[in-house]
């Protein structure tokens, strides 16, 4: 189950990265990281690192980035050039 969850997550970048299905894997990654964390960090919520910062800082930033690439898409730069794709 964790080596297909990577796998997922890595075909899922890959895409973003080429402009392929950008939207679909943005919400794939937004996704794979929302169950990681419920998974694993749920007792991190509430609390805070020894500098400060919410502990669960860095899995909202890569949660918020997939959300963003779902809602605005791949933009002019892609690897195939019919927007349907894209």
């Amino acid at each position: 189950m964790r080596g297909t969850k990577t796998c997922v997550l890595t075909v899922a970048l890959i895409l973003i990265i080429l402009g392929v299905f950008t939207r679909i894997s943005g919400l794939i990654a937004a996704f794979t990281l929302v169950v990681a964390t419920l998974m694993v960090g749920i007792g991190n919520f509430f609390t805070l690192t020894k500098v400060g910062a919410w502990a669960l800082e860095v899995e909202a930033l890569y949660f918020f980035g997939g959300l963003i690439i779902t809602l605005v898409g791949s933009g002019r730069y892609s690897v195939v050039s019919n927007p349907d794709y894209r």
